[in-house]
């Protein structure tokens, strides 16, 4: 199984101990990288079944959502943008970004984001941990664009701040996604079953032990 790294640090891990509760002798080998390196992992049969950040890519994989949100942007406490009434994606383009990591499915979306509008992101810092880069705004070392999902205890906390963005929405969920050609065994469906319930949704019935 594979993740990127949001997913890979909360999801993941209570979705592996849940599936190998329920089959002791199950060994799995799990990868977190960035969407990119998962995606590819997934269209070379190298990872049968991975949670990501955002829609996949390529037409060959399957993709279904967990989890529905948006991204936000977070700024320091006090930051000059959360004076100003109303602003926009040409606003927070004039402070130093803190992003994730060139590959990730987050800063692929806010790249494009950026480009429709002509405006090129150019970010100070870059980094796989989102702790990294919601450490480093509370530092005041710049700002960020995160899923709202990850920043709730810091916002909470006041260790940081969030604005909302007039001219984008930036709707962001996560995603479980396999090779739309790979057959799902018994113990990858309950796997599937089990990342949507860890998700919010239902899980329908018990695994059946004896397919």
């Amino acid at each position: 199984v594979g993740a990127s790294v949001p997913p890979g640090n909360s999801l993941l891990p209570e979705a592996v101990k849940e599936i190998q509760k329920l089959y002791p002798q199950l060994q799995v080998k799990a990868i977190v990288s960035n969407a990119a390196n998962i995606q590819r992992g997934i269209l070379k049969n190298q990872i049968d079944l991975a949670v990501i950040e955002g829609k996949a890519s390529y037409e060959e994989i399957r993709c279904e959502s967990l989890t529905e949100g948006n991204l936000e942007l977070i700024v320091p406490p006090g930051h000059v943008l959360l004076e100003q009434s109303r602003i926009y994606l040409k606003d927070v383009a004039e402070y130093p970004m803190l992003l994730r990591e060139k590959g990730s499915a987050g800063r692929g979306f806010l790249d494009h984001a950026f480009a429709m509008q002509g405006l090129e992101l150019k970010p100070v810092w870059e980094s796989t941990s989102t702790r990294a880069l919601l450490n480093a705004v509370a530092q005041g070392l710049g700002i960020s664009i995160l899923p709202s999902l990850l920043v709730s205890e810091d916002l909470k906390e006041g260790k940081v701040a969030a604005k909302k963005i007039e001219d984008e929405s930036f709707r962001w969920g996560n995603y479980i996604i396999w090779h739309r050609q790979k057959f799902l065994t018994p113990v990858m469906e309950h796997f599937v079953k089990l990342c949507r319930s860890l998700s919010g949704q239902e899980l329908s019935g018990p695994p059946d032990h004896t397919r």
